[in-house]
């Protein structure tokens, strides 16, 4: 009887998609559909009597599920966004903490939330709680604590990393060179990065970024890195997921010049005016959940993607001796749909601008080798151990810069940046072009997501949660512009859109100031053994045009923002886990949690937005 009454509620909901939607199969449709309130009350009502089915059991262990006994808030009329930032394993704690606490109060099992989105160390939270089942329900409905589901992760974590078998032999030769040579702020930058890449196989073949993050995804829940980030299982009770990413046309490098046929080094990403034009530009991976599809298929959203391309400037990708440019770009990940390790890889890639950007290799290289004062015999220690790429080099580079570059490369370390094509012979050749953390666009994954949802929900108000995990190695001094470039960015403020290295878009899309907004924080009774401090405020403003964005201007917000300033390590590697650094991450997940729901604020914003 069960079976008869769940297909016959399927039937409606379809009934009433075909009439928003039109006959797909006669090409009918409407914008409206995600929307409609009947759509709505019908996924609603689907939802309800699944939950009664999941109580009858005999559906499998998945479905097997004991939700939170408090019910779901009633469907608001506004619609609501969860925008989450990067910052690494304090990202991927923070979201997992604040993830319990919606869930508790109803919001994440709610018809009315329409999107998470997320960028970078987000993007490992939010990655697990829509495709792995162990990690979704040890955070949301397994009742154990906060503490205990952190240690357990952590646990896991480290096993991962005792696999690890250490640096490549070029890798060491690299840093070897570079240190023999007066280099040692660029040596330990780059040590520092390239652990990442560590291997896990007896062979010690360099490790690619999707294979480190696809190797952690997996040693928690088997299987989930290579799962295809596709739309979400009706029964996971998630909204859309937005996870942001960056791409850079002129993130590649082609075979070496000395063939007549590579790329030359360090005059990528250059307009004719000598002007560095190279930004990463937005991109996110649209993953539908439940409710109301308007997408069958996830779908990357890139605003204003194809007069980008059509305006490459020629100077921006060309092979050498050959001004002339190809403006098509190849498809992203080749037209297939990627594995959640390549989206979560590829939305955390702080590596991949770097590493697997001429331009941007440039850039780096300037900004960590010319401020030390070095000795000879740079080029010909690397040439000696066959470190040399063959790229020629820009005149902006110095011999050394020009041979660590080519070094870089001849390591392999910049293919294991993420790629957004097929590699040919293990390389990223243009026109494929890089994929890179979602941090470089938009750290809190907002900006985009305003835009979108505009594009769906037409002319509705919105209210967005936003949380920000930046962070801050003096709390609770973390006020300062270096402390808060996340949220500033956002907003109306006298602040920079780049960073040391390279230029940014602008992803502003509020019209309140900065400062303005910065008034209204308030301290919460949040307490830890490293002084971190935990904020919220809670502002009414409106959007402004960001065209880069895909934002129009004047729909009002209504925004609930938490940010979280401490000094608790992005990155954790095994010397932290043998300081003990790794409780850091259990202790902040069960404080924040705690702080947070006996607040009582997520549901007092709820009430006064309604």
């Amino acid at each position: 009887m069960p079976a008869v009454t769940r297909t016959s509620k399927c039937l409606a909901l379809a009934a009433c998609f075909v009439a928003v939607l039109g006959d797909p199969a006669a090409g009918g449709g409407s914008d409206a559909a995600c929307t409609s309130d009947s759509c709505r009350a019908f996924a609603a009502a689907a939802d309800k009597e699944e939950a009664a089915l999941l109580q009858l059991g005999g559906l499998g262990d998945q479905r097997r599920r004991t939700w939170p006994t408090k019910p779901p808030m009633k469907p608001h009329p506004t619609p609501i966004a969860w925008c989450t930032s990067g910052g690494g394993f304090r990202a991927m704690t923070g979201g997992m903490a604040m993830a319990r606490v919606f869930m508790n109060v109803g919001l994440l099992n709610n018809t009315k939330m329409d999107a998470i989105a997320s960028s970078s160390g987000g993007s490992w939270f939010l990655s697990q709680l829509a495709y792995s089942d162990k990690f979704r329900d040890a955070v949301l409905t397994s009742g154990s604590s906060m503490t205990a589901v952190l240690t357990d992760w952590m646990n896991t974590y480290k096993t991962y990393l005792e696999k690890q078998l250490g640096p490549t032999v070029k890798v060491v030769q690299l840093l070897n060179c570079l240190q023999g040579s007066g280099y040692d702020h660029a040596a330990a930058t780059i040590a520092g990065g390239s652990q990442h890449f560590y291997s896990t196989k007896s062979d010690l073949t360099l490790q690619t970024w999707d294979e480190f993050v696809g190797g952690f995804l997996d040693e928690y829940s088997p299987g989930v890195g290579g799962k295809p980030a596709d739309a979400l299982a009706k029964w996971t009770h998630l909204p859309d997921m937005h996870f942001q990413l960056g791409f850079s046309p002129s993130s590649f490098l082609g075979v070496p010049a000395g063939n007549g046929s590579g790329y030359v080094l360090g005059t990528l990403g250059i307009d004719p005016s000598g002007q560095a034009v190279q930004a990463p530009q937005p991109l996110q991976w649209v993953v539908p959940g439940k409710g109301c599809p308007k997408e069958k298929k996830a779908f990357y959203d890139m605003p204003n993607s194809h007069d980008y391309f059509k305006n490459l400037p020629s100077t921006q990708a060309f092979p050498a001796g050959n001004p002339e440019t190809n403006s098509e770009s190849s498809p992203l990940f080749a037209g297939q749909i990627p594995s959640v390790s390549m989206i979560a890889g590829a939305s955390s890639a702080a590596g991949g601008l770097i590493l697997g950007s001429p331009y941007q290799m440039e850039s780096f290289l300037k900004a960590n080798m010319q401020t030390e004062a070095a000795v000879e015999g740079l080029p010909a220690c690397l040439k000696e151990n066959g470190l040399d790429a063959g790229f020629s080099c820009g005149k902006e580079l110095t011999a050394d810069e020009c041979a660590t570059a080519n070094g870089i490369v001849a390591t392999g370390l910049a293919e294991a940046a993420p790629c957004g094509g097929s590699l040919v012979d293990g390389k990223c050749n243009y026109p494929n072009v890089r994929i890179v953390d979602g941090g470089f666009v938009d750290n809190l994954a907002t900006a985009q997501t305003v835009g979108l949802l505009q594009k769906e929900l037409k002319n509705s108000a919105l209210r967005l949660v936003l949380t920000d995990w930046d962070g801050c190695t003096t709390p609770p001094n973390c006020d300062g512009p270096e402390y808060t470039q996340t949220l500033r960015l956002l907003f109306a403020a006298n602040v920079t859109s780049e960073n040391d290295m390279f230029p940014l878009l602008s992803p502003q899309v509020f019209e309140m100031q900065y400062d303005q907004l910065a008034l209204q924080f308030k301290q919460m009774a949040y307490t830890d053994s490293v002084n971190s401090t935990l904020w919220y405020a809670t502002v009414t403003t409106r959007t402004v045009d960001n065209k880069a964005f895909g934002v129009k201007a004047g729909t009002p917000v209504s925004l609930l923002i938490f940010k979280f300033p401490a000094d608790i390590p992005t990155d954790l590697y095994m010397v932290d886990f043998e300081q003990g650094i790794d409780k850091l991450y259990p202790e902040m997940a069960q404080g924040i949690y705690d702080t947070v729901e006996k607040s009582g604020v997520v549901e007092d914003w709820l009430r006064e937005t309604n």
